[in-house]
């Protein structure tokens, strides 16, 4: 992402099983956005959390597989440039892999089927079908 106008603050956690667990209801239900407080009570001492505030003209990637919050700090209009790209194919096979062991939970996963079929596909071609259904059956 590029910080056109304004400025915003990104924060950054690894979907790794235990930061998975910690906060999934937090972020499912994206009460974050409007009361702070959401991770009181929520041992957060253990997790490895980044965050950036973004000025005009800065850059951030945020890597596959991490929970990102973005929030506004300037009160001014603000515009915030996104770039998506998919991602290589060794990549989307560690993921299965992480997904089929249970050590990275996927949230949201959709009920299209065409979104499936995409990940199946990809799946079979690099031979990691067994590892998808292990993963599909975990809950994706």
């Amino acid at each position: 992402m590029c910080q056109i106008v304004g400025q915003k603050k990104i924060g950054l956690l690894n979907v790794d099983a235990r930061s998975h667990q910690s906060v999934f209801g937090v972020f499912v239900k994206e009460d974050y956005y409007d009361d702070p407080s959401v991770f009181d009570g929520i041992d957060t001492s253990g997790l490895n959390w980044f965050s950036a505030t973004l000025d005009e003209g800065d850059a951030l990637y945020i890597p596959q597989m991490w929970w990102h919050g973005v929030s506004t700090i300037s009160e001014a209009f603000g515009a915030t440039a996104a770039a998506s790209f998919r991602s290589p194919l060794p990549v989307l096979a560690n993921a299965i892999r992480k997904m089929a062991s249970g050590e990275v939970v996927m949230v949201g996963m959709t009920d299209a089927y065409d979104e499936f079929r995409r990940i199946f596909d990809i799946a079979a071609k690099m031979g990691l079908g067994n590892e998808l259904v292990t993963a599909w059956k975990r809950g994706l």
